[in-house]
């Protein structure tokens, strides 16, 4: 389990430069509460690195960091860096029993040992292919006979027998295996994932490359392991003919898998590189942190051999300095292991140019005090002088107001509260005396949590951003792209279009050298949203419906609200005519895919506001035209390829959300013709996923097939915006994180976490009962 985010940290700093050219500048100390907590801080301050408010008065690239992790804990590294958004990449790799394909094994050992029980099973299947859970939920099968029977109904004769090749190896598991025999079927599981065909599925998602890498390299592996295997088959012995049963061959399989390691990871620019265990010996970064430096690591546990003791040893040793007839030979003492250990320690610190970093827990993992280690004290003795300048404190800031701002300090809830302990944020409900002018595209964030939307609008608390291509730099210039390309439709060619796009300002971190993968991702994104383009045209002229004229980046008129006024500007407004009569669609473009805005309210504000231009104020164009539906172009559905096939090659047929690239609500009360706008754009209509449509389906009832209507979502989108005026009107935000439901759109994703206290009731969203480690990574 995540440690709790209260704790003591302690940081002992070398502020004078030291006589020795050879000893770091600088020497820090971090100290947890457990040996957990210590990668909490070392993330945490590494994401304020030159930043005013880090601990470490340094401004420090994260590609000059470098971090030396035990091995036994770079997952709990790994999890706290990705948590504050540090990126970074493993040199060396990481174990095979950390990837998919050993990840699978284990589950298929669960499943089978459970009898083939609903929910063992249902996460084995889950993972390896797409299943309607509403059926399964309902249906709920047991027993191996009704889950192949379950799966060939539901998703075809392929998936069941990939079904079945995981239940012979789970039956091999349960009826015992010789370790190679064992090693020949994981091996025959591992293949069925086929790497070439997920290659192909995944090679626009670059965030998935990773996945692909970890099979190949968990297969090549296991090839490996049996090729040598085969070699020294005869000399191994008896007990390697043995069959293993389930537990034995589950632990045989952890061990191989945790002492091999899948490929090296490709360097990342702008990254912090991590070091399973010790760095190469000529390693030098500006910034270098040693993991677990206390006691128990460094010296370590130094005993006597049981075959000779100390004493002895030093006499045989002597013996050889008074006998130069003797053959020189000299025996280890502790000492020298000792001083092999502290010559080590040191050479780890020099591997800091700036500054050395040493981070432990001040308990071990059972809670009982553990010592630092001796050797810091070998630096300060080599002109290292350190000097406390932080003495142990809460890691929250001590003061109740940021910026002005209260945030009243409640004491940190117990489990058993944490599902009822809200916390607020309180502010001004004005701002220098007059109304707030506030974006309606934070609408959305204040329905999911109105203190996270405090600090992002209201606060204006940016968390810092540390990847080398900030991940809405790409959507931004995807919206120059559409907006040239709506404005000037004569264009020649995409290529002109991202030539144009290129020579913008903001496009300058995408053309530094190696990151051609990000411009030919934009490229796509633009070849594609100008082909949608063209086909909407041409759609609307099939439908009978006249492209009147384009507005980009319109700007919408203000909704003036008791104590603010919600603004905005809409990505993109056609104005259609249908036998005489006008009216509009509202569009807004969107880097993510369209089910992630089913239920978003942003767009039917856009509506809301433009109704007052509709009746004469405003955008002229408008005037008299009525609204016909307004909705979301996603980029990631266009660069889907299936869905783009389908989008491509099924143009007769009826838009549904697997032939669609975005999602749209149309007007009950537009031009009549909801399918021909629907089937124009190619953005289908959701059915039943709002929030009250939902729970109105709870029973069993329509609710899933009616479609939502713009109406109604501006409805929504108008008690929100009421619900915002009143938060602003008590100057009251409240954080809506649950323990007890998982909000993983909001919460793990969410920079404020440490500012709304969510995470000191030592219990973070889903957790591995057994591995103790948590689900996101």
């Amino acid at each position: 389990m995540r440690a709790s985010t209260t704790g003591q940290a302690s940081l002992a700093l070398a502020r004078t430069t030291p006589q020795n050219p050879s000893v770091p500048p600088r020497v820090f100390q971090l100290t947890g509460i457990d040996p957990k907590h210590q990668y909490e801080l070392l993330a945490r301050e590494i994401s304020l690195l030159g930043t005013k408010d880090s601990s470490f008065p340094l401004d420090i690239p994260l590609d000059q960091v470098a971090i030396s992790v035990p091995t036994e804990d770079l997952r709990a590294l790994a999890s706290q860096l990705e948590r504050y958004r540090v990126p970074f990449w493993i040199q060396g790799g990481s174990p095979i029993t950390d990837t998919q394909p050993m990840g699978l094994l284990r589950l298929c050992g669960e499943a089978a040992s459970s009898g083939w029980e609903f929910l063992p099973t249902m996460r084995l299947v889950s993972s390896v292919m797409e299943i309607d859970l509403e059926k399964l939920m309902t249906q709920q099968p047991r027993g191996l006979a009704p889950w192949r029977e379950f799966i060939r109904s539901q998703c075809g004769e392929d998936a069941e027998r990939r079904f079945r090749r995981l239940a012979d190896f789970g039956a091999l598991l349960l009826k015992g295996a010789t370790p190679m025999r064992l090693l020949e079927e994981a091996l025959a599981v591992m293949k069925a994932a086929d790497p070439e065909r997920m290659s192909e599925a995944v090679k626009d998602m670059h965030n998935l490359d990773w996945t692909v890498r970890a099979v190949t390299s968990s297969i090549e592996e296991m090839e490996k392991k049996i090729f040598s295997l085969s070699e020294g088959l005869d000399l191994l012995g008896q007990a390697f003919q043995d069959p293993l049963n389930l537990r034995d061959a589950m632990e045989f399989l952890g061990i191989w898998g945790s002492s091999s390691y899948t490929v090296q990871d490709q360097p990342l620019d702008g990254a912090v590189r991590v070091y399973r265990d010790a760095p190469p010996v000529l390693a030098e970064h500006r910034l270098f942190v040693l993991c677990g430096a206390d006691q128990s690591r460094w010296p370590g546990k130094l005993s006597e051999s049981p075959m000779m003791g100390e004493p002895y040893r030093e006499r045989v040793n002597s013996s050889f300095l008074e006998r130069p007839d003797l053959t020189p030979t000299h025996l280890v003492s502790l000492h020298e292991r000792r001083k092999a250990k502290e010559a080590m320690f040191i050479r780890m610190a020099l591997a800091g140019r700036d500054a050395f970093v040493l981070t432990q827990g001040a308990t071990d993992k059972d809670g009982r005090p553990v010592p630092p280690t001796p050797f810091a004290r070998s630096l300060r003795e080599m002109g290292a002088p350190a000097e406390d300048v932080n003495g142990p404190g809460d890691l929250l800031p001590s003061e109740r107001f940021i910026r002005g701002v209260e945030f009243p300090r409640h004491p940190a809830p117990s489990w058993e509260e944490a599902g009822t302990t809200t916390y607020v944020v309180k502010v001004s409900p004005d701002e220098g005396g007059g109304k707030r002018r506030l974006p309606l595209s934070g609408l959305d964030s204040f329905v999911k949590c109105p203190f996270r939307y405090a600090c992002e609008n209201l606060l204006k608390i940016k968390p810092p951003e540390r990847k080398p291509v900030p991940r809405f730099l790409l959507g931004e210039l995807a919206h120059e792209a559409m907006k040239i390309a709506s404005s000037r439709p004569n264009m020649s060619s995409p290529e002109e279009i991202l030539d144009k796009v290129k020579a913008l300002p903001s496009a300058e971190p995408i053309l530094k050298p190696g990151r051609g993968r990000y411009l030919q991702r934009l490229s796509d994104m633009i070849g594609r949203g100008i082909d949608w383009l063209g086909a909407r045209k041409k759609g609307l002229e099939e439908n009978g419906l006249r492209l009147i004229c384009s507005i980009t980046e319109a700007t919408l008129p203000g909704i003036e609200m008791d104590n603010h006024i919600g603004t905005g500007r809409a990505d993109l407004v056609d104005v259609i005519e249908c036998q005489g009569v006008r009216g509009y669609v509202i569009l807004d473009f969107k880097t993510g895919f369209s089910s992630d805005y089913k239920d978003s309210l942003q767009v039917a504000a856009y509506a809301k506001a433009l109704k007052a231009a509709s009746s004469g104020e405003g955008i002229k164009e408008l005037k008299g035209a009525k609204l016909l539906g307004f909705g979301f172009l996603s980029f990631s559905d266009m660069l889907d390829h299936l869905r783009w096939n389908s989008f491509t090659s099924e143009k007769s047929k009826s838009p549904n959300k697997d032939n669609c690239i975005g999602i749209m609500w149309t007007s009950r009360d537009g031009l009549g013709t909801p399918n021909l706008i629907q089937g124009a754009y190619r953005l289908y209509q959701p059915k039943g996923t709002t929030g009250d449509n939902a729970e109105e389906g709870s029973g069993g009832s329509k609710a899933g097939r009616d479609p939502i209507y713009a109406e109604d979502m501006i409805s929504k989108a108008s008690q929100a915006m009421e619900d915002l005026d009143e938060a602003l009107r008590n100057g009251s935000f409240e954080a809506k994180h649950r323990y007890y439901t998982i909000r993983r759109d909001v919460c793990s994703k969410c920079p404020y976490g440490d500012l709304c206290r969510r995470l000191e009731a030592g219990h973070d969203f889903e957790e591995e009962q057994e591995g103790g480690e948590g689900d996101e990574l």
